[in-house]
């Protein structure tokens, strides 16, 4: 790789002195005639170095939200207990919504989608994963959807995870915000909501991109209605967000916050609310993304049904108006 690198550098940088032109004379002012713009090294490279697509694209993954381990469960629940052999509260509707993830693979989508669910890569999970922050429900939480399972999970926090949470999400992604990539899909956490810190990071891990490079995000906050006020209206972050990803191919945003489930539009863009094990929207999201479709599902567990789907197509970005 390093060999490879360097070769490339070699290369690019024998093409910027090959290419450049001899200084024109001077002018009568004294100052030089400016040289034919040509790109610099570090232009070449820069573009070299950007992910690119390369085709192929065929990734299935979960969303679910809004967790709430300890929801339910007694004050005075042994501390040594089994979470896994002797569910109490919301870790029941858990056990249900995790055996449903486990059977889907091969199930049909809806006729209009067609096609059967492929085998998930992780399962994305948009915050609130404890109810008050708790150690000891970080523990289930984790028995439920991390070491214990083969299925990788990647978490954002949410209002109701405080600080021992939040420490343990940045000792395992680094930061409460962190993007990877499947394939050609550059899948983004945003944490609870973008502030100024999380804004400038995206900008720079955007800029790695091809504009044509699909693109999820996930976090905690909705983007409509009364809760969305708790974010939005602290600095303009929802105009400083829409600004950081013009130009590129963002398919979608996924949520959680309000127990519910749905899909609507936010200044053109696709937002999924994926359901919640709390309360009574016992569902999660099921996506698939290929070289030109971007599919969205809810998978209700209680009833072993599809509650609600779309399919959309894509090519480059084409963003959407203010």
């Amino acid at each position: 790789m390093l060999r490879a690198h360097a070769s490339l550098v070699a290369t690019l940088c024998l093409l910027a002195l090959g290419c450049r032109r001899e200084p024109a004379p001077s002018k009568g002012d004294g100052e030089p005639t400016p040289e034919s713009s040509l790109p610099s090294v570090d232009s070449l490279l820069k573009r070299a170095t950007k992910k690119r697509r390369l085709g192929g694209l065929d990734a299935t993954f979960y969303v679910t939200a809004d967790t709430h381990f300890g929801y339910g469960v007694p004050k005075d629940a042994p501390t040594d207990r089994d979470v896994l052999a002797l569910p109490l509260g919301v870790e029941k509707t858990h056990q249900v919504a995790l055996a449903a993830m486990d059977k889907l693979p091969g199930r049909p989508y809806p006729a209009s989608i067609g096609g059967v669910v492929g085998t998930p890569l992780g399962v994305l999970i948009a915050g609130d994963l404890t109810e008050s922050g708790q150690k000891e429900q970080w523990a289930a939480f984790l028995e439920y959807y991390g070491s214990s399972r083969k299925l990788p999970m990647y978490e954002g926090v949410g209002n109701h995870d405080f600080w021992d949470v939040r420490q343990q999400a940045i000792k395992r992604h680094g930061a409460l915000w962190y993007s990877w990539d499947w394939g050609d899909l550059h899948v983004v956490c945003l944490g609870e909501a973008p502030d100024s810190k999380t804004l400038s990071w995206l900008e720079k891990d955007l800029a790695s991109l091809e504009k044509d490079v699909p693109i999820v995000m996930f976090l905690h906050f909705p983007f409509q209605g009364p809760y969305s006020k708790t974010w939005f209206t602290r600095d303009k972050y929802d105009d400083k967000l829409f600004d950081v990803i013009q130009g590129y191919t963002v398919l979608g945003f996924f949520h959680g916050h309000y127990h519910g489930s749905g899909r609507y539009k936010w200044r053109g863009y696709n937002v999924y609310n994926v359901g919640s094990a709390k309360h009574r929207w016992h569902s999660f999201g099921v996506a698939h993304v290929t070289d030109t479709e971007f599919t969205v599902a809810s998978w209700d567990y209680d009833r072993n049904a599809w509650e609600w789907w779309q399919k959309t197509t894509y090519r480059k970005s084409s963003p959407p108006n203010r």
